[in-house]
C-alpha cells in the first residue's frame, strides 16, 4: 500500500489535506461487489434485519438456488476480504454486516 498526500482542498473555507491510499490490488477488489456478491450481501442483510441473527451457509444456498455450500463459502470470503462483512472462523451464524 502506498500513501500519497494530495493538494490541500477547501472545505467550509478551511484548507484540508487529503491522504489517498493507493493499493497494489486491482481497482475491482477495492470498490464494489460482483453481481453474485451483491445478491448474497443483500440476502444476508435482509435476513439479519428480519431474524436478528445471521443465516447459515445452507440457508443462503437454498434461498438463492445454489447447488453447493462451497460456492456460498467462496462468495462470503470475497465479501469478508473486501470489508463488507466480518465473520468468525469456525463459528456458526457468525456473519456481521459492516456499516
Amino acid at each position: 500500500m502506498i500513501l500519497r498526500e494530495k493538494k490541500p482542498r477547501e472545505v467550509d473555507g478551511h484548507a484540508q489535506k487529503d491522504i489517498s491510499v493507493r493499493s497494489s490490488t486491482p481497482k475491482k477488489m477495492r470498490s464494489g461487489l460482483t453481481k453474485k456478491q451483491l445478491l448474497v450481501f443483500n440476502f444476508i442483510k435482509e435476513f439479519i434485519i428480519k431474524n436478528k441473527y445471521s443465516p447459515s451457509y445452507d440457508e443462503i444456498r437454498i434461498a438463492l438456488g445454489y447447488k453447493s455450500k462451497s460456492a456460498i463459502h467462496n462468495i462470503i470470503i470475497g465479501l469478508d476480504n473486501r470489508g463488507w462483512i466480518n465473520r468468525k472462523i469456525h463459528g456458526g451464524r457468525s456473519i456481521v454486516i459492516n456499516s
